[in-house]
């Protein structure tokens, strides 16, 4: 659930393990934000980070994440006045997390996502935006091209393979700069974008797939600065938003489509589960190692519970009146009794715990462990490791459906949902989605499954009986939460960069 924040896709080394400083307590108040460009580039160049409201910080460790979870300190930079801008090289290709913590052991929201480093001598190509229309222009930008390369044909391919091709653009110097329009006819959908240059090679697709869909006017509703993730109440029609950003959780009033309060939580709130029997929400908190508990009835914290390391991953079983906190800088998950506030179990699991997803008819609780490709199966009775299953790279989000027991699990750097068999903990699927799955929820109603894609602004729709994607609709920009009411039919999306939540209907 939360990569737009990569704070949770890194085993995050403090900077006293480095050397650098002594040893400090995570600090309370809204966490430091940092932005980089670009986004892509080839193996060996620059990205360029500035970072901001580090207040107290003296320094900040800029690190980086390869697809096999290695950590690399590229750059060590001093803040001044609460910030800082330093240039880091990314030297391998590959997908890395930039990550950033400073001298005072808090975690960096990171507003940008992946960096994407591409094979030198590889001619590749980004476009924008990611998500358009019938008719609409998107923009397209290549580099790496050979230097004799005269001209390069942009197209698309369709689900089945089939290409539309949309026009031709000069080559110069192996590069390109141009606009190219959509067919006003072009079936909605989603594509893949291909960019070949004329002398024979095609360039790596930098960017992911296009989502194409006329605009939905789907309603949307302002919350805090930078929300990540989404828990809603089928009740009381209430649904819950962590803002990352604000340190605060907004409650909005699903029937009348607006924000009602925010009510502060802890420091780097990102994510949450709601245990409606019990009338509460408990929100995992990045930079203060604990879970704030909410009370529904009166909005009010009514228990702070200190867990392990960097919590951000939480589900809740109502039945048992357990809630599980993944804290990945731990690799464990700590069981918290609802009842005493208190935790009473630490389960090891996997490295980097991001995601959890839970069957509430089973009790079994589903942990995505990012570093290690696996998904833990607890049970939730017990406590125990039931079961190890191997999934795609970097899992990051889990949704279940507890009418069948399938758990969707989606993959972030593999931009696909793995579908597990919860009686035989099995994979039997495996759905290519949009690029970087963040989060995932399942409407146990129709069996839909809907999964947002971070980076293509989009959120992907999957038919529970077919595993095939039926939908790919737009959305704000870098979604990062989810949360379906299957009562009334009404999914939430949380976009982190546009501070708001789309309001999508499951009815396609």
């Amino acid at each position: 659930m939360l990569h737009a924040l990569v704070v949770r896709t890194v085993r995050l080394a403090v900077l006293v393990l480095l050397g650098l400083v002594p040893a400090a307590h995570a600090q309370p108040g809204p966490p430091p934000l940092f932005t980089y460009s670009p986004q892509s580039l080839a193996a060996g160049e620059a990205i360029t980070l500035d970072g901001s409201r580090f207040d107290g910080a003296t320094l900040a460790a800029v690190l980086v994440i390869d697809v096999r979870g290695q950590l690399v300190t590229f750059a060590v930079a001093p803040v001044a006045a609460g910030s800082f801008t330093v240039q880091v090289a990314i030297p391998t290709p590959g997908t890395h997390f930039v990550v950033v913590r400073d001298s005072l052991d808090r975690v960096a929201v990171n507003l940008v996502g992946a960096v994407t480093a591409l094979p030198p001598g590889r001619g590749w190509f980004t476009f924008e935006p990611t998500a358009a229309a019938p008719g609409d222009d998107i923009a397209v930008e290549a580099s790496g091209f050979g230097a004799g390369s005269t001209a390069a044909v942009l197209g698309v391919l369709d689900a089945q393979g089939q290409p539309t091709v949309l026009g031709f653009a000069p080559l110069v110097g192996g590069s390109l700069s141009a606009s190219f329009g959509l067919p006003a006819g072009l079936p909605e959908g989603a594509y893949q974008v291909f960019l070949r240059d004329l002398a024979g090679p095609f360039g790596i697709n930098a960017t992911g797939p296009l989502a194409v869909a006329f605009p939905t006017g789907a309603p949307t509703i302002g919350v805090g600065r930078y929300p990540i993730g989404a828990a809603a109440s089928w009740t009381t029609d209430r649904v819950y938003v962590p803002n990352g950003a604000d340190d605060t959780l907004s409650v909005i009033d699903g029937a009348a489509g607006v924000r009602l309060l925010d009510v502060p939580v802890g420091s780097l709130p990102c994510a949450i589960a709601i245990n409606q029997w019990a009338g509460r929400v408990y929100v995992a908190n990045v930079n203060t190692n604990d879970v704030s508990v909410v009370d529904t009835a009166t909005d009010t914290v009514v228990a702070t519970v200190p867990v392990g390391s960097a919590p951000c991953a939480a589900g809740a079983l109502p039945s048992l009146n357990r809630v599980f906190i993944g804290n990945y800088s731990a690799d464990t998950v700590s069981v918290i009794d609802g009842t005493t506030n208190t935790v009473f179990a630490t389960v090891p699991v996997g490295r980097g715990p991001f995601g959890i997803g839970v069957n509430v008819v089973t009790n079994r609780v589903y942990v995505a462990n990012g570093y290690d490709a696996t998904v833990s199966v607890i049970d939730g009775a017990t406590s125990a490791v039931l079961a190890t299953v191997p999934v795609g790279k970097d899992p990051d989000a889990i949704g279940v459906n507890p009418l069948n027991g399938r758990v969707y699990v989606g993959n972030y750097l593999s931009g696909t949902v793995s579908v597990i068999d919860g009686a035989t903990s099995a994979v039997v699927a495996t759905v290519v989605v949009g690029r970087e799955p963040s989060a995932v929820a399942v409407n146990p109603t129709t069996g839909r499954v809907f999964v947002t894609n971070y980076a293509s602004n989009t959120v992907s729709v999957i038919d529970g009986a077919t595993n095939a994607v039926v939908a790919t609709l737009p959305v704000g920009d870098t979604p990062d939460g989810l949360a379906v009411n299957p009562v009334t039919g009404r999914v939430y999306v949380v976009n982190s960069n546009t501070d708001d939540v789309t309001v999508l209907t499951d009815a396609f």
